[in-house]
């Protein structure tokens, strides 16, 4: 049978695995959003340097700035924000001690419970395992508050490439009348 302390352990090993997969999952879809936000900028240049879009009227080219210029404002606004998931350097995570320290912690421990005698000191393993707690604890506190602003950035900057993309769509319409000669 389990002791609180070995079931708490186990607790606070599954939160961490649990947090360094979510670290794991944010690492690899950096792919999707940036090529999405490539997508966007490629229209933003097409519509720029295409020749039926440069010799357009007044009211025209009024309706083509008044698209691009929020596009490119929210195709920026994404990087900033996928910059925060990916390389922000607020984000760090928690690791435990080296071997070296947990070593030396256990010898530690090993030598205070010399001193104080086995009377008066818990068992060693009960010790070292409180220890572990600590780790564990500090290292999914961190990795929590981590992982949860690299969310936020990451599901803001999916709502940016969603605006975005909704003028891109009004963009590509735009293109497709002008090209047409409908407008």
């Amino acid at each position: 049978m389990e002791t609180a302390s070995e079931l708490l352990l186990s607790m606070l090993k599954e939160k961490y695995d649990f947090e360094m997969d979510r670290k794991k999952s944010y690492d690899e879809s950096v792919s999707t959003p940036i090529t999405l936000v490539s997508f966007l900028i490629a229209g933003i240049f097409y519509s720029l340097i295409d020749e039926d879009m440069i010799d357009l009227n007044q009211h025209m080219e009024f309706i083509r700035i008044s698209i691009l210029i929020p596009m490119g404002v929210f195709c920026i606004l994404t990087f900033i924000k996928l910059y925060k998931v990916y390389v922000s350097p607020n984000v760090f995570y928690k690791s435990f001690p080296s071997t070296k320290d947990v070593i030396s912690d256990y010898k530690n421990l090993a030598d205070y419970k010399e001193i104080k005698g086995p009377e008066e000191s818990k068992p060693l393993e009960e010790l070292f395992t409180e220890n572990m707690i600590d780790w564990y604890q500090d290292c999914n506190e961190q990795n929590c508050k981590a992982n949860d602003i690299r969310m936020n950035a990451l599901y803001q900057s999916k709502t940016l490439i969603g605006i975005a993309f909704i003028f891109g769509i009004i963009l590509l319409i735009f293109i497709g009348l002008v090209k047409s000669n409908v407008l």
